[in-house]
Order: C-alpha cells, then sequence, then structure tokens
C-alpha cells in the first residue's frame, strides 16, 4: 500500500526509473477532496481536469460496471486533458480560487441536457401533409361505403 497526496504531487517512488523499483499495483483507490478546503501553491498553479463519468457505465446485475470502452474514454480523457461537454473540463486556478476552492464537480461541469429545438414550420408541414392524407382516404373510404349501401364515415377536425 502507497498513500499519497495528489494536489502535493507526492509520487517521487512512481518516477523511479528502475524497474526493479518502482512499484506496480493490481488497484489504485483515491478519495479525491471534493469538499476539501486548500491552498493553492506554485506546485498546483498548472489547471484541474474535472471528468464527469457518472452517466458512462454499464449496469450489470446490481452494480454498475466501467467497461473497458469507459476506461479507455478515461484515460484518453486524462491523458490528452480533452475537453467534451457534460464529460470534462479544464479549469484555471483562479477560476477555482473564484469557487472558493470547491472542488465539487457540478460547479464545473453540468450534466444537464438541453431541449431540443423544434422545427415549427416543418413540424406544421409535416402536420398539414397528415391532415390531407386524412381528408383523402376519408373521401376514398366513403365512396367504397355508398357503393355499399352504407353511411359516410364522419370525420370531424
Amino acid at each position: 500500500i502507497y498513500h499519497g497526496d495528489t494536489l502535493l504531487n507526492e509520487w517521487d517512488r512512481m518516477r523511479d526509473q528502475n524497474p526493479a523499483k518502482k512499484p506496480s499495483f493490481d488497484a489504485i483507490v483515491a478519495n479525491p477532496p471534493f469538499s476539501y478546503r486548500w491552498e493553492p501553491t506554485d506546485a498546483l498553479a498548472d489547471d484541474v481536469l474535472f471528468i464527469n463519468a457518472a452517466e458512462h457505465f454499464a449496469k450489470v446485475k446490481r452494480q454498475n460496471q466501467l467497461s473497458e470502452e469507459h476506461i479507455a474514454k478515461i484515460i484518453e480523457t486524462y491523458q490528452f486533458r480533452n475537453e467534451e461537454t457534460r464529460y470534462s473540463r479544464r479549469m484555471s486556478m483562479a477560476e477555482i480560487e473564484k469557487n472558493d476552492f470547491n472542488l465539487n464537480i457540478s460547479r464545473y461541469i453540468s450534466t444537464a441536457v438541453g431541449e431540443e429545438d423544434i422545427d415549427l414550420a416543418g413540424t406544421h408541414a409535416s402536420l398539414m401533409e397528415i391532415e390531407n392524407a386524412i381528408q383523402t382516404a376519408t373521401t376514398k373510404h366513403n365512396e367504397f361505403l355508398k357503393e355499399l349501401g352504407l353511411p359516410d364515415l364522419c370525420y370531424k377536425r
């Protein structure tokens, strides 16, 4: 087990170039300090990449699991510091300072989905087309009913 502070980059042991001394891990667990109040130093000046992968998982029985694709996306986003709407965002230390150094992801990445724009003219044209088709079909159907001596089908608009 190796404990280190990611904010202070206490990972000298991880950068050892000697493969015999460099540790390897089966699992890495992190507990980001979302509500921890801290003061930045020069070492913490570079920006912070927030990744919100909360919606990127496969639901398997009672547990959510990250698929290989999800893991690859997280790694690629981290590696290349990519920004993507509703998924990842880079924030400067000045912006984080404006938020009183609060690292809560929801302050920086919105997960709200915008409403779809509706093409009113196109929708109206489509409805008029349907209306005309209904009237044409009703007229034709009433002709058949008349031939059979049955009353017309009443179509009310």
